[in-house]
């Protein structure tokens, strides 16, 4: 699977949207650390299902741009 070998018109965004996951989880980990300690823990749940539901989203889109 490669991004760079796609024929597809959105292959920009995906390499974009790629860039995007690690910073997601890292981004929402320390988002769920700050909340935890800020005690607003009605948004921890949310927090750490995000990376997980644009992770899914990321790899859909990856699928869809395949030509099979």
């Amino acid at each position: 699977m490669s991004i760079a070998n796609m024929q597809v018109a959105w292959a920009g965004a995906l390499l974009i949207a790629a860039f995007g996951v690690p910073l997601a989880f890292a981004i929402s980990g320390i988002g769920a650390w700050w909340a935890y300690a800020a005690g607003a823990t009605h948004l921890i749940t949310y927090l750490i299902a995000f990376p997980w539901v644009y992770l899914a989203a990321f790899i859909a889109a990856m699928l869809l741009s395949f030509k099979f």
